[in-house]
Formats: structure tokens, C-alpha cells, sequence
């Protein structure tokens, strides 16, 4: 009864989408969360549903400097190593230390760096990465420099949206945030990002009168894995991350 059943639904559907069109209806079934590429900060990782980092999809890491988003983001190129992928970083600000990504465990050997002669090139450069299915991680450093260029981001990340639905490469964006200037107004970004994170550094840590570290509450403002809301909190030393 249940195969005659499946049967005759089968035949219904597909004589409404002859008539209606392939995209008219179609049955779901159910798909395992994409795979993550740790964060290297396990209570932050379990929020995301994914593990971490999601490959095939756009995260993006908000935080003011000195907020932990740089170590996040080399940690999550550790992972992608670790796991044999090369990963790419598009340095569009100019600030990649290598001695400092060395120092966090990155492989340079298995990195790739970036700098792209336009910020326009920066995305077409992007594409072609995650096209190529060449990367598992790519990271773009940073967001505001494509916003003070002007660029308009959704045709660009439209086509790189659909590039990621048949890669491996997880795409990490980074957004920094200054305390005496606007936040970054595009809303692009924030539309196709299936994770977005913002880091606020909640407070110093301190020995025998010195500043030894920082903590900070990292919000999961954005995401379809898993309920957007949560937070938790992440502790770093002052080596986890340049002070500015």
C-alpha cells in the first residue's frame, strides 16, 4: 500500500511540474549540517551547528581590534590544514604577519596569501578560488576595505553563493569594528552569510598590575544551522592576538 502510494505521488508530481514547471514543487529530503572547520575554541564551535567554520557557505566575523577575531580566523586555517587542505588569505588591508600566523600553528607552506591590486579584484579573485574548488578555507581581510571602495557587493557574492554550493571551501569574511566610526552600512553581506559572529571585548585580564590577556563574549547574531541568540564567552593571552 505505502510503494503504491509513493508511486501514484511520484506520477502526480511529475505531471504538475510538465505542466507547472521543474521548480512548481518538489519533495525535500533531509541533508546532513555541512561540515565545520574548528574555530580552535570548542564552546564557540558547538554553537554553530556545524562545528565551526561551515564549508560551502559565507561566515562572517565581526569585532573591534583586539577583540580575537584575527585568532579565530588563524585557527580556523589551522583546522583546514590539519585536515589537508591549503587555505587562502586575501589580505585586502594589508596586515597579514606571518610570523604571527606561524607562532598561532598556520602552516606557511599551505597558505596561500593575496594581494589583490583592487578591492574589485579581491572578489573576482575570491570567485575564482572558490570555483576552482582549490582552497578549503578563504579568508577575506577585510570587509571594510571593499566598503570604502564603494564596491556594491551582491552581484559578486551572488555568483560566489553559487559557486560555493558545489565547493568544499569554507569563505570567512572579516568585518573590523571602530568604536569612533560608523559601522559598515552594506547589508549584502549580512543577507548571504549563513553565519555571522560579533566579538565584544568584555574586559582585561590582569597580573600584579600588568595586562596579561582579555576576555570576550562572541554572539551568534546570524545563523541557519542552528538558533542564532547564543553566546559564550572566549579568554586569550595577549600572544593570541597584536595589540594595535
Amino acid at each position: 500500500m505505502r510503494a503504491d502510494r509513493q508511486q501514484r505521488l511520484q506520477q502526480v508530481m511529475a505531471d504538475l511540474q510538465h505542466q507547472w514547471g521543474p521548480n512548481a514543487l518538489y519533495q525535500l529530503v533531509r541533508t546532513e549540517a555541512p561540515l565545520g572547520l574548528s574555530t580552535g575554541f570548542p564552546d564557540l564551535d558547538k554553537l554553530t551547528g556545524s562545528g565551526g567554520i561551515a564549508r560551502g557557505r559565507i561566515t562572517e566575523i565581526r569585532g573591534v581590534p583586539t577583540s580575537g577575531m584575527l585568532t579565530l580566523a588563524l585557527g580556523t586555517v589551522v583546522s583546514a590544514q590539519a585536515g589537508g587542505d591549503y587555505a587562502a588569505y586575501l589580505d585586502l588591508s594589508r596586515t597579514f604577519n606571518p610570523v604571527f600566523a606561524e607562532q598561532r600553528g598556520v602552516a606557511l607552506d599551505r597558505l596561500i596569501v593575496v594581494w589583490p591590486p583592487t578591492p574589485g579584484q579581491a572578489l573576482d579573485i575570491a570567485y575564482g578560488l572558490t570555483a576552482q574548488r582549490v582552497v578549503g578555507l578563504l579568508v577575506v581581510d577585510a570587509v571594510n576595505d571593499l566598503l570604502d571602495a564603494k564596491l556594491s557587493l551582491s552581484a559578486s557574492l551572488r555568483q560566489i553563493t553559487s559557486a560555493l554550493a558545489a565547493s568544499p571551501t569554507a569563505l570567512l569574511f572579516l568585518t573590523t569594528l571602530y568604536p569612533d566610526r560608523p559601522e559598515p552600512v552594506d547589508q549584502a553581506l549580512a543577507y548571504y552569510a549563513s553565519l555571522r559572529l560579533e566579538l565584544r571585548r568584555t574586559g582585561w585580564k590582569r597580573r600584579r598590575g600588568h595586562i596579561v590577556g582579555y576576555t570576550t563574549c562572541a554572539t551568534v547574531q546570524k545563523n541557519k544551522l542552528a538558533s542564532p541568540g547564543q553566546h559564550t564567552s572566549l579568554h586569550f593571552t595577549l600572544s593570541d592576538e597584536p595589540r594595535p
